[in-house]
């Protein structure tokens, strides 16, 4: 499985050695599709199985932003970037997204969820507030990292995962 605190260091040094990465990790945007395409390349290069843009969600018309498996099974992954002072509607529509995914791992069909997000902006105190708030128990997170040391940008990847999940025969 996916563990938290690996990928998000292993996120923030391939981020970190992007040509463009010092950008994003310095500008009040949210970058999602650009942290999307970064660690499918990632993922890739690891050797995971295969990696998928999009997943649908069952009997849902919502859609998850990676799908990745490995010898474990299905990792399904959401992102989040969040801005101070233009996250309001992401504040509110996160945990949904965050109770979705666990469904989809307390109900077999995946053996983990994977949840990936950005803080621009944030004291360290709000950053604390928000991961306590978003990840309680199941999920398991890395604590906030920093992608380039003197850059804002915060990652935050936490999981969620089934221990008693079989692959299909």
């Amino acid at each position: 499985m996916l563990q938290a605190k690996s990928l998000a260091e292993d996120f923030a040094k391939h981020v970190a050695g992007c040509p463009s990465g010092i950008i994003a990790c310095n500008v009040g945007a949210a970058a999602e599709a650009w942290f999307q395409v970064e660690l499918a390349h990632l993922l890739v290069r690891a050797g995971l199985d295969s990696v998928h843009f999009g997943y649908d969600y069952p009997n849902s018309r919502e859609k998850a932003d990676l799908a990745v498996k490995g010898k474990w099974g299905l990792s399904v992954i959401e992102i989040k970037c969040f801005v101070q002072g233009a996250d309001s509607k992401k504040m509110a529509t996160w945990p949904l997204q965050l109770k979705r995914l666990l469904n989809l791992v307390e109900n077999g069909v995946a053996a983990q969820g994977v949840a990936v997000s950005t803080y621009y902006g944030y004291s360290e105190k709000k950053t604390s507030d928000l991961l306590f708030r978003f990840y309680p128990v199941p999920w398991s997170h890395s604590g906030a990292v920093r992608f380039i040391e003197d850059a804002p940008l915060q990652l935050v990847v936490a999981t969620a995962s089934n221990p008693n999940h079989r692959l299909a025969s």
